[in-house]
């Protein structure tokens, strides 16, 4: 087994690192860039297994020696980012925000952060982008499969080169038929833990197998199958994006074409020459630093400024994380891993007290640490989070309801759109009658939900649908109610796929007011008014964050306000129920004059996100709508 250095697989680095860096810029023309860490794998599933089969065919292989050059490898760099983030999280954070950063910190010291994650955040949610180790899942997989495989290859050692592929390609092929069956069933399971995701770490592996001499004998023939294989990184680069089921069978792209590159780049083909030029060779080595910094300095910067960054600011952003990656690769990684220039003993002189440090912070920040800026943070946060919600809240018939469950008058319907409606909702007439029918993302129309992949899956849409059937019964059974205020995210329902009695639809603008129509028709059917309130404006940034930020920082929150969108689709959907005589009430009135919208009324932030209002900004907003008076609504 040869030993010999490859460049090209430094330059495949390069091209799994640099869109990585770029898509969580925010550059649109990398929707895939988030491929880069299944490129990753294969490369890390190729060299490991290259080194284990060579010690373990030259009969010196030692367990530990292995784990000392992982710890060589990923500990030095890994804990110093761990360091500085520290800092960082403890004067920017909010008590909510620094609870999951220690959870994920001390997460990240044990190798299992890829599980905090999962239980914790979607990777391609938008609070994601406010995490500073969100990305350290891969390490996390990558060292749980590190466990085990040495010891298998070693039991293994017997036998022919023949048998351990075909074993080693069973497990691989097992892993890869769970991914499909989890990227429909159970999609953050399938994105951050290991099972679903050995398979590409096990296809690297199949490479370091079946290759004797790890060259092609027929030069065309290599270069051409390496030429595909760079083609189908690049393909996926492109056309992947966050709605594909992932990882699954549209990950095989970026697995076979590195597999293909790894297998038949070389020095004699273009695409070897092409990866081995050295620029792209400079990037991959310190590709493993520059994905180490890129996610906190983009966290840490989007926290610390409360509007959005522009394209310069990523810019400037990229150019640190490339100079930190230099810096670390050069006085970190490459001392560390020399065995002459730091003994082992030394290594764990030095990483020890940089591991218990990380640690001990994560177990004191557990707390959030809220009296911080002399408890300025923890109430700039209260706002954001206070949420008294009505009660009591019971199950009935199988439907959560809360609120007055006697006889109520008015009932709330609809997902977390109608939720922050209830503070403006209960003031005055209507306090003591309504009750609250909401599910997370349904929308308040019978017989429809949408189909999202990854999160939303048909499964998903059919609960809503029964969902929306259990509140149709109740309102059925109470002949006290005599309006319902219904409200939802349109976006939803115009942007996606819908699922009407078992059929799975493209979303329509006639077909879609129907549906709503429908429903408005069937609640004045049984004498109730139809109360519909469209989403609130937002310009797809964290406006309560944004807020928050500018006082903390005392800047000027003025610069939070935005200017009115105008989505189409929506608006299309609006002026066809006013066709049909309904009028939609629009949160825009009370929030938005003369094009431009505030994120406050007064002292008072109106957002607690992205979209979703505070509770004392839904009760002033439903103070301007006059929501406590649903009687008065025509």
């Amino acid at each position: 087994m040869s030993a010999t250095y490859r460049p090209e697989i430094d330059g495949l680095r390069a091209l799994a690192v640099v869109p990585v860096v770029l898509y969580h810029s925010g550059f649109s023309a990398f929707s895939g860039g988030f491929v880069g860490v299944d490129i990753f794998f294969v490369i890390s599933g190729y060299l490991i297994t290259n080194i284990l089969l060579r010690d373990i065919g030259e009969k010196r292989f030692s367990i530990l020696s292995f784990y000392e050059r992982r710890i060589r490898r990923i500990l030095p760099a890994l804990l110093t980012v761990c360091l500085t983030t520290i800092p960082f999280a403890f004067m920017w954070m909010f008590p909510g925000d620094l609870k999951n950063f220690a959870s994920s910190l001390l997460g990240v010291i044990l190798f299992i952060s890829n599980f905090h994650f999962w239980s914790q955040t979607g990777y391609f949610s938008t609070s994601a982008e406010l995490e500073p180790l969100i990305h350290t899942w891969t390490i996390a997989v990558e060292e749980q499969f590190y466990i085990f495989f040495p010891l298998l290859l070693w039991c293994l050692k017997g036998l022919s080169r023949a048998w351990l592929a075909s074993l080693i390609g069973a497990l691989t092929v097992g892993s890869f038929v769970l991914s499909e069956i989890l990227s429909e069933y159970a999609p953050a399971a399938n994105y951050y833990l290991l099972p679903s995701r050995a398979w590409e770490l096990g296809a690297g592996a199949l490479v370091a197998i079946l290759q004797t001499n790890g060259r092609m004998p027929n030069a065309l023939v290599g270069s051409a199958l390496s030429l595909l294989g760079l083609a189908l990184i690049v393909w996926a680069l492109v056309i992947i994006d966050r709605d594909y089921p992932y990882p699954g069978r549209w990950t095989l792209l970026p697995v076979v074409g590195s597999i293909l590159v790894v297998a038949y780049a070389d020095k004699t083909n273009v695409v070897g020459k092409l990866l081995a030029l050295r620029p792209l060779v400079g990037i991959g080595l310190i590709s493993y630093s520059a994905y180490l910094w890129h996610q906190p300095i983009f966290a840490f910067a989007r926290l610390r400024v409360p509007t959005p960054l522009s394209a310069l600011d990523y810019a400037l952003l990229i150019l640190a994380t490339f100079a930190l990656a230099w810096i670390t690769w050069r006085l970190i990684e490459t001392p560390f891993r020399n065995r002459k220039s730091v003994p082992f003993p030394q290594v764990g002189v030095m990483l020890a007290p940089m591991a218990i440090a990380c640690a001990a912070f994560a177990v004191v920040a557990s707390t959030g640490l809220p009296d911080r800026a002399e408890g300025k943070i923890a109430s700039i946060s209260r706002e954001l989070s206070n949420w008294p919600g009505i009660g009591p809240c019971k199950t009935r018939d199988g439907l959560e309801l809360c609120g007055n469950f006697d006889q109520p008058t008015v009932i709330l319907w609809g997902d977390s759109y109608a939720e922050h409606l209830e503070a403006g909702a209960t003031l005055g007439e209507a306090s003591d009658g309504l009750v609250k029918a909401v599910k997370y993302a349904c929308g308040p129309i019978l017989d429809l939900s949408y189909v999202r992949s990854r999160s939303y899956t048909q499964q998903w849409a059919e609960d809503c649908t029964r969902h929306n059937a259990k509140v149709a019964q109740y309102v059925e059974s109470t002949r006290s109610l005599r309006y319902a205020i219904l409200s939802f995210n349109l976006a939803n329902y115009t942007e996606n796929p819908l699922l009407f009695r078992g059929d799975v639809r493209q979303s329509q603008t006639e077909f879609l007011v129907e549906r709503i129509a429908s429903t408005l028709d069937w609640l004045r059917s049984h004498n109730i008014q139809p109360i519909l309130i469209g989403p609130p404006p937002h310009n797809g940034f964290d406006l309560g964050r944004c807020v928050a930020k500018s006082r903390l920082f005392e800047t000027a929150v003025s610069s939070c306000d935005f200017e009115q969108p105008h989505h189409e689709y929506e608006e299309s959907v609006f002026r066809g129920l006013a066709e049909l005589g309904y009028e939609v009430v629009r949160i825009e009135t009370a929030t938005c004059d003369q094009g431009q919208c505030r994120t406050t009324i007064g002292e008072t932030g109106i957002y607690r996100d992205g979209g979703h209002l505070t509770w004392e900004g839904s009760r002033l907003v439903g103070e301007r709508l006059k929501l406590s008076k649903p009687h008065n609504t025509d």
